[in-house]
């Protein structure tokens, strides 16, 4: 018990915001090349999400994707994203894309308030 005319001192909570994944952890992207298509595949870590309309490929092949949830985002109001895995396939045509590189574009967030900047990650066949 404190003294007379002394007050206990209390912890401080410090004041920390929420710790983000690096991007690479948050988003783990792959590809893998198939007979027919490539897959690009990401794994979106618990509490983060994909916009759909920042999603870019660097070949002009029309991407096949199954339909995202609709968010009403504080960053872009109301918006396509993916939780946590999303699978897109690139249809291969003869030739289109073996030797050659694919740039794959795309952004996400937080649902704690971090939007990272738009990511490229270049890919090889």
């Amino acid at each position: 018990m404190p003294a007379r005319g002394e007050q206990a001192l209390k912890p401080l909570t410090p004041l920390v915001g929420p710790e983000f994944l690096p991007v690479d952890e948050a988003f783990r992207i792959s590809v893998k090349d198939n007979e027919d298509y490539i897959e690009v595949y990401w794994q979106i870590a618990p509490g983060y999400y994909l916009y759909r309309d920042k999603l870019s490929f660097s070949v002009d092949l029309e991407p096949e994707m199954v339909s995202g949830i609709t968010k009403d985002d504080q960053y872009f109001g109301k918006v396509e994203v993916y939780y946590a895995e999303l699978v897109v396939n690139l249809p291969v045509s003869s030739g289109s894309v073996k030797n050659e590189e694919l740039l794959v574009g795309f952004q996400g967030c937080a649902e704690a308030g971090l939007c990272y900047p738009p990511q490229k990650q270049a890919f090889s066949f």
